[in-house]
């Protein structure tokens, strides 16, 4: 089964002066899977999955997506290290959802193994590149897209 998705910009603000090199643009998106951030700290022997309500779940959310920008970049390039042209002050997250749903995944369940993976369902507003906003659409927001986390739908 093949699908043919089609996005349309329904809004269009200029954010930045006309001579930049490149357009901001908001995007509504509602997490179809959970969106997983994690921060390794020392006192914790397992990964510490963050609320989207925490001070630095921004950071680390934009942290994850210039990571995916960076490496896409590299992929064009022939793996030649590039500088990426996008920044860390070049996006902007809004958690629009009043109480995000938590959602706790384990794999290889009931197994010596198991592996537990905590993720957020939202929606929420992004502020970038259009470029950004569709490698976000495409690869997944967040950690562990492989698995299928971080599928979101468009909302407008």
């Amino acid at each position: 089964m093949r699908l043919n998705i089609t996005l349309q910009r329904t809004g269009h603000k200029r954010l930045l002066p006309i001579n930049y090199q490149y357009e901001l643009s908001s995007w509504i998106y509602r997490a179809m899977s959970p969106i997983c951030i994690s921060v390794k700290k020392e006192d914790h022997a397992h990964p510490q999955y963050m609320h989207p309500m925490d001070t630095e779940y921004q950071h680390y959310f934009s942290k994850h997506l210039l990571e995916k920008s960076t490496a896409r970049q590299m992929v064009e390039t022939n793996g030649k290290s590039v500088k990426s042209a996008v920044n860390m002050e070049d996006l902007s997250l809004n958690i629009l959802s009043s109480y995000p749903r938590s959602r706790l995944i384990r794999l290889k369940a009931h197994i010596a193994e198991e592996t537990r993976v905590r993720g957020w369902l939202y929606e929420f507003e992004l502020v970038t590149p259009v470029e950004v906003q569709e490698l976000g659409y495409y690869a997944g927001f967040g950690e562990k897209n492989s698995m299928g986390f971080g599928c979101v739908k468009v909302v407008c």
